[in-house]
């Protein structure tokens, strides 16, 4: 069983394995989301970190020897709006790695409107949730 941690820097949440993080593949993506009003950021990152790495787990569980890993980021300099920056990837201890088809799987992913809104509200309850940290049951 693999645990999962999160760590923070520099306005971002970073989802990955407790051993820790390493991006030997990583596909990019940035998106705009309405901002949840009186929301904490950090854990809405979080908890939007947590969403993506699950769904990441799942579309490439068939992958031996890959351990996905999430980086989340936002901008909130527009009111009312964010501008979400997601890093989508993981550690390939496989060879040889099958890097074209995590990349896809991983690009199309970041990409699907509808799991970027499930995300995004999925996020925001976890985030508004007092005294609930969105990280357990992980």
């Amino acid at each position: 069983m693999t645990r999962w941690r999160d760590m923070h820097a520099d306005g971002a949440a970073l989802h990955a394995p407790a051993r820790g993080a390493r991006f030997d593949v990583a596909v990019h993506a940035a998106w705009d989301a309405r901002a949840p009003e009186g929301i904490d950021r950090a854990r809405f990152r979080r908890a939007l970190a947590r969403q993506i790495r699950q769904d990441a787990w799942r579309a490439l569980r068939t992958v031996r020897g890959f351990v996905p890993a999430v980086e989340v980021a936002s901008d909130h300099s527009s009111p009312g709006r964010a501008r979400v920056l997601a890093t989508a990837g993981g550690r390939l201890d496989c060879r040889p790695a099958p890097r074209a088809l995590i990349e896809h799987r991983l690009a199309e992913l970041l990409a699907d409107p509808a799991s970027r809104l499930r995300w995004s509200r999925n996020a925001a309850r976890a985030a508004a949730r007092r005294g609930a940290d969105p990280q357990e049951g992980s």
